[in-house]
């Protein structure tokens, strides 16, 4: 049963940081790599503050605001560089941040990570954990419903068409790729310290390669403005990996076969899907 519950707090967890980017990526054709410096960043916010003494939640508020303000600083970016050089930038922000976070021993406790994450009063249990990550994942796919069927939903879509028809319609595109990535930062910062107060252990691992991986892939693959979509391409992704844990494999091995088949569905998902997700029309 602990298994099962874990698991499904993992699935929910993976669906909810997924959300902001099929909007980002796949529906705006916007190619950030960026998100796992916002986790990153907030992860380590919450686990230094927690372990200082401050209430989880107060830690949680303060990684929201320092995850919108580097929200904010890619949005800056993405106005001043091409498509192309800002993926580039997200990937290789994602790769200082780890360095920066592997070095400074003092305050990240460098390789060792920092263990012993305590959870708040509402979550200080496993199935307490699971209802409380449910509905606030049911509060995100319900969110993203309800923008998908408003104006600036559509002129999301139309972006990747034409930039020039959705400005004729009074709508500033560039403003609601600000919007999203805002609205990523709080998700992504809310998800994260769900996920420390899981595992109670922050690795310098966290939100490396693998993650952008397999986040990358569902967002791809739910290329089509529909939350069912998401929901299917994340149980896909996240659960046929998973029934490898009951085959004979040597556990040394176990771990990067799950890498390589993330890795060779992205390749199939961009050699057939990219035309319809990436974008080349002007910024504004």
């Amino acid at each position: 049963m602990s298994y099962f519950l874990v698991t499904l707090l993992a699935f929910f967890n993976t669906l909810i940081n997924c959300s902001p980017l099929q909007v980002l990526v796949s529906v705006g054709g916007i190619f950030f790599l960026g998100f796992p410096v916002m986790a990153k960043v907030s992860a380590y916010t919450v686990a230094i503050l927690e372990k200082s003494d401050f209430n989880p939640l107060v830690a949680m508020l303060i990684a929201i605001l320092l995850t919108i303000i580097i929200a904010i600083g890619f949005y800056y970016l993405y106005l001043r560089v091409s498509n192309d050089s800002f993926a580039v930038i997200g990937l290789a922000a994602m790769l200082a941040v780890e360095a920066l976070i592997i070095s400074w021993d003092d305050l990240t406790n460098g390789l060792l990570g920092i263990p012993g994450i305590p959870r708040p009063e509402i979550a200080n249990s496993i199935p307490s954990l699971l209802f409380v990550t449910i509905l606030f994942a049911l509060i995100v796919l319900v969110f993203e419903w309800l923008f998908f069927q408003t104006k600036y939903g559509r002129a999301l879509r139309a972006m990747k068409e034409n930039n020039i028809s959705v400005e004729a319609l009074g709508i500033n595109p560039n403003k609601i790729i600000l919007g999203i990535m805002i609205t990523m930062a709080v998700v992504f910062s809310f998800s994260t310290s769900l996920y420390l107060w899981r595992v109670q252990f922050l690795a310098p691992s966290f939100a490396g390669l693998h993650y952008l991986i397999l986040l990358l892939t569902i967002a791809i693959m739910a290329h089509r403005p529909k939350v069912t979509l998401l929901i299917l391409s994340t149980v896909f992704v996240f659960y046929i990996p998973e029934l490898l844990r009951f085959f004979p494999l040597p556990s040394a091995i176990l771990g990067y076969s799950r890498l390589v088949i993330y890795s060779l569905l992205l390749i199939v998902l961009l050699i057939n899907l990219s035309p319809k997700f990436i974008t080349s029309s002007r910024k504004i």
